[in-house]
């Protein structure tokens, strides 16, 4: 043979067998990293701005018997600064969304019967709820809590 051709072969061995020995190699490195650590959803953000509706929601609800009362309710947000939705939902864009987020309440809020609504720890599941609810609407995670300005079942 001629010795172009043994050159040739001999450097596409070598070729061939550094990128087998690189991806053996890959592959070790990355089945030996340690899985990342799990995100906790109820970490509290080191970043939070906290938004308010601009007026109180008054919602009826009804009890067993059929009366109507009335739940009163004046929320704020707590929004996580560290969240991807930021861009979506924050202390300049909130009041454009005001009327969307009032909506989602007010129907979430006329799911409830006046006798939930006076169970004890009420008012955390209806912060849950609404948390989870505005959440979804804009399809984020941006919403890290509720604050009661007001909450009032008459």
């Amino acid at each position: 043979m001629d010795k172009k051709v043994i050159i040739i072969i001999s450097v596409v061995g070598v070729v061939l067998l550094l990128t087998i020995l690189g991806a053996v190699a890959a592959v070790f490195f990355f089945m030996n990293q340690a899985p990342p650590e799990p995100v906790d959803p109820n970490r509290r953000p080191e970043e939070i701005v906290t938004v308010a509706l601009t007026t109180t929601l008054m919602a009826n609800v009804l009890d067993e018997s059929g009366d109507v009362h009335v739940l009163r309710i004046h929320p704020a947000f707590e929004l996580n600064a560290e969240s991807d939705g930021i861009d979506i939902l924050n202390a300049t864009t909130f009041p454009l969304m005001e009327i969307r987020i009032r909506d989602a309440i007010l129907t979430l809020a006329s799911t409830y019967t006046y006798e939930m609504l006076l169970a004890p720890g009420a008012h955390s599941r209806v912060a849950i709820d609404i948390k989870d609810t505005i959440n979804k609407l804009f399809d984020t995670d941006v919403i890290f809590g509720v604050i009661w300005q007001e909450f009032l079942v008459q």
